[in-house]
């Protein structure tokens, strides 16, 4: 893959990561608007932070990068932020999965 390349991919998949974050916001906000209709109990509230906090925590990462390296971080080392988004992801799920 070429460097232009890459650096769409990665584009790509943060793009992709912060769409599916705000796609489960948004279906844990119907499934509690539901379940508050139908006078049952609504999904965890942690469930609904984690998500929250997630999405919020890859656009500081985004934005983290762009300080620190400046206009070339969206440039660089593709391979490095995908590794660290990963790495960042797996933690994450890791933390809030149940055991």
């Amino acid at each position: 893959m070429s460097g232009i390349g890459e650096v769409l991919a990665i584009v790509s998949c943060v793009a992709g990561l912060i769409q599916a974050y705000d796609s489960g916001s948004r279906i844990v906000r119907q499934i509690k608007a539901r379940r508050q209709a139908h006078g049952a109990l609504p999904p965890s509230d942690l469930l609904e932070e984690s998500i929250d906090k997630g999405k919020r925590e890859i656009q500081q990462l985004v934005e983290d990068g762009k300080q620190r390296f400046g206009p070339s971080f969206e440039e660089g080392d593709s391979k490095y932020l995908l590794h660290h988004i990963t790495r960042h992801q797996h933690q994450r799920l890791s933390l809030t999965s149940p055991p």
